[in-house]
């Protein structure tokens, strides 16, 4: 009879952490110097941070496919050709991330004319915890990324981006968030952006244009402007000896 009390050896290890991939490689290691020789290994699994459950026996490597917004903890034990158990080996939890949420436009604001340049802002979300998150923003709404911002924001904060945006009469704009692992959501829909900067043009007729004891008139209705239009109704504004009078 051959006597071996030897407790064999299991280690284990994989990627740990938040994880960019769900899918990942656990690396089984193990050793016997007893002389009855490895015979088995047994693989257990906690998700979200739950009891221990049989996963597989093997002693090779494996690949693991988790899902987004889960945990996953692995731990190894082995067995001898003598039925000796070697302790658990328990791996670091490895955490699948999440996209982030796709991001709530804010300003500027959506189909009305403004006379500046505009900060690009959108409200941004992660629903992982402690995850950090940026927009990015798309002035024509053609697929690509057309500002960054340089930092990154908390869960629920604003996300900005100045930009010198030419004058336009509607121009869609959009915007997708970027977590810190670079995980991104979809695009949020467009808003129409309209900027005019142009002053418009007043022209004032007065008849007549000399001496009277009458009542003279005023007219103003060619003034014009060939962007956002006049304000409807118009603002006019006449002085009598410098003085306004309304």
């Amino acid at each position: 009879a051959y006597i071996d009390k030897t407790i064999p050896t299991a280690g284990i290890s994989y990627p740990s952490g938040m994880l960019t991939s769900a899918t990942f490689t656990v690396t089984l290691t193990e050793s016997d110097t007893g002389g009855s020789g490895l015979a088995s290994g047994r693989v257990e699994l906690s998700t979200d941070a739950g009891g221990w459950a049989y996963y597989t026996t093997t002693i090779n490597d494996f690949t693991y496919t988790g899902s987004p917004g889960h945990s996953y903890q692995f731990r190894y034990q082995t067995t001898d050709g003598a039925g000796n158990l070697s302790t658990w080996a328990t791996g670091l939890t490895a955490t699948i991330n999440r996209a982030p949420n796709t991001p709530t436009l804010k300003a500027p604001p959506d189909n009305t004319w403004i006379n500046y340049n505009p900060t690009f802002t959108a409200t941004v979300a992660d629903p992982d915890t402690g995850q950090t998150v940026k927009a990015l923003f798309d002035y024509n709404s053609d697929g690509s990324v057309d500002c960054t911002p340089a930092a990154l924001v908390a869960s629920g904060s604003d996300s900005t981006c100045a930009y010198t945006f030419p004058d336009t009469s509607g121009t869609s704009w959009r915007a997708k968030a970027q977590d810190s692992l670079g995980a991104e959501s979809a695009w949020s829909g467009s808003w129409t952006l309209k900027k005019d900067t142009v002053a418009p043009v007043a022209r004032l007729t007065v008849s007549p244009t000399g001496w009277t004891n009458g009542n003279p008139t005023w007219d103003w209705s060619t003034s014009s402007d060939d962007r956002s239009g006049l304000r409807s109704p118009s603002r006019y504004y006449y002085y009598l000896d410098g003085v306004a009078q309304g």
